[in-house]
């Protein structure tokens, strides 16, 4: 099961968060960053990115700093992906297709059987 944010509010999580955020004196505030990163990165916050980049960066947890410096690192693209609907799922979908073929075919035949599957459409 993934963890989502909706998911915190079930009443078999709630005794045990509870318990985590009593025992576990840093818990809190990964709690914290980690929510506030669900909301930025779904465009659902008001807060920055570069708040919560800032935020991570500061946070002391060096797994969290490292992913700071990484976004940050292409922080363009980042901001850019988090504020439009645009995706290049497609794009990706057929570039693993026809790497899938390609390495499917490796050795067994030549350029015109890849060719003919790599064109080949299905009648719809």
């Amino acid at each position: 099961m993934v963890l989502r944010p909706e998911h915190l509010t079930q009443p078999t999580l709630q005794p045990f968060l509870m318990a985590c955020r009593q025992e576990i004196s840093w818990f809190t505030k990964l709690e914290t960053l980690v929510l506030m990163g669900w909301q930025v990165l779904r465009g659902r916050s008001t807060t920055s990115l570069r708040v919560w980049v800032r935020e991570l960066t500061e946070s002391g947890f060096p797994e969290f700093v490292r992913f700071a410096v990484g976004l940050d690192r292409d922080f363009d693209a980042v901001q850019a992906a988090t504020e439009t609907s645009w995706s290049n799922g497609q794009v990706e979908g057929q570039v693993n297709r026809l790497k899938t073929l390609k390495r499917s075919m490796y050795g067994r035949a030549g350029l015109n059987l890849l060719r003919a599957r790599l064109l080949y459409q299905p009648v719809r």
